[in-house]
């Protein structure tokens, strides 16, 4: 089981700010609309979820 700490939102928001600039170097030319930022704060949510299963297998977190 993981433990909640302050180190998970702060992990959560770097991957979803990830997840928003990786889809804005997707198509820079256009800006975000409501889809594309839906999709980019869900793809920021799969790999913050990574990324803390990850750090916390690792005994990092």
């Amino acid at each position: 089981m993981i433990q909640y700490s302050s180190s998970i939102p702060v992990i959560m928001v770097a991957c979803n700010l990830l997840g928003i600039a990786i889809a804005r170097y997707a198509n820079p030319s256009a800006g975000l609309n409501l889809a594309q930022l839906l999709a980019a704060a869900s793809l920021g949510h799969v790999i913050g979820v990574g990324t803390v299963l990850g750090l916390s297998n690792m005994g990092v977190i």
